[in-house]
């Protein structure tokens, strides 16, 4: 995983909306964006581990248990453990919660697209100003 602060990498499903909406937004900051499809270039043990450690969270909290997907393969009542919420999210990416944004050493899952807006650098004039 880089830790770069001039390259914001989004963690998501492209094709999916609310995913698109936090991507146009991090294109308006000054910085590279790198955009990881996390079913095509599957994140490893590893990686799920460091981003939830930067937001501050448990790898399980970053699975959606109330998905269609995770409660067919899962069912609704299923708790898992660490190791058990990674290979879900390798297994079955689209049940990750919200796209997480890494930009160095911050990151932000972003349950609303705007909050993609808090890696921006506001002392370099990333932000516009209205």
């Amino acid at each position: 995983m880089v830790t770069d602060n001039k390259l914001i990498q989004i963690y998501c499903n492209p094709k999916e909306f609310h995913s698109e909406k936090c991507i146009a937004i991090a294109k308006s900051a000054k910085a590279k964006i790198q955009i990881i499809d996390i079913a095509k270039d599957i994140p490893t043990g590893t990686d799920w581990k460091n981003l939830a450690e930067k937001l501050n969270l448990k790898v399980s909290e970053l699975v959606n248990t109330s998905h269609i997907k995770y409660i067919e393969v899962y069912g609704s009542n299923a708790q898992v453990d660490e190791n058990g919420a990674i290979k879900i999210l390798q297994n079955s990416p689209e049940v990750l919660y919200y796209p997480i944004a890494v930009r160095g050493k911050r990151a932000v899952q972003a349950k609303s697209e705007t909050d993609i807006m808090r890696l921006h650098n506001s002392d370099t004039g990333e932000v516009p100003i209205p």
